[in-house]
């Protein structure tokens, strides 16, 4: 009996630690097997790519930080051009960062969203970081309902 217990006890930790990143599918985008370690990702029948991953943030890291270090990284480093940023609000309340990009032109005109929540959960620091990307005539259309998950899952 207290074998049983445990292993009721043992999954339902497992079931809450898994369910700790997760994320809602936006309208029009299905689950598909992960690759490269994301908590989820999802396509729509176009061809757009919608990422969800969630990774251990240090403790002196602001979202504040974040932000700087994304920027610095694509728009600087990378040569995406920011189209957009700005704030964004979770339904829980929690504040987050919302940053556009268009793909350097030997890419193509393709946008990238991106998206920063976080959060401090069991102790530790949780940096969520939502992506979708596509080109921009299929993907542009799509950012109501990826914003919508976005503000759902957080």
């Amino acid at each position: 009996m207290i074998a049983l217990l445990l292993r009721v006890a043992a999954l339902t930790l497992l079931a809450v630690l898994a369910t700790a990143c997760s994320s809602v599918v936006p309208e029009g985008f299905v689950p598909v097997p992960n690759r490269y370690g994301r908590d989820l990702e999802a396509l729509s029948a176009d061809g757009a790519i919608y990422t969800t991953t969630c990774h251990i943030s240090p403790e002196e890291a602001t979202l504040d930080f974040w932000k700087i270090a994304v920027k610095r990284e694509l728009a600087e480093r990378r040569g995406y051009a920011i189209v957009m940023e700005g704030d964004l609000r979770a339904k829980s309340g929690a504040l987050g960062y919302e940053l556009v990009l268009r793909t350097p032109a030997s890419l193509g005109d393709q946008r990238y969203m991106l998206a920063l929540f976080l959060e401090p959960r069991w102790g530790e620091n949780r940096v969520h970081v939502i992506e979708a990307a596509g080109p921009a005539e299929l993907i542009e259309p799509k950012f109501p309902a990826i914003r919508e998950a976005i503000r759902a899952s957080y």
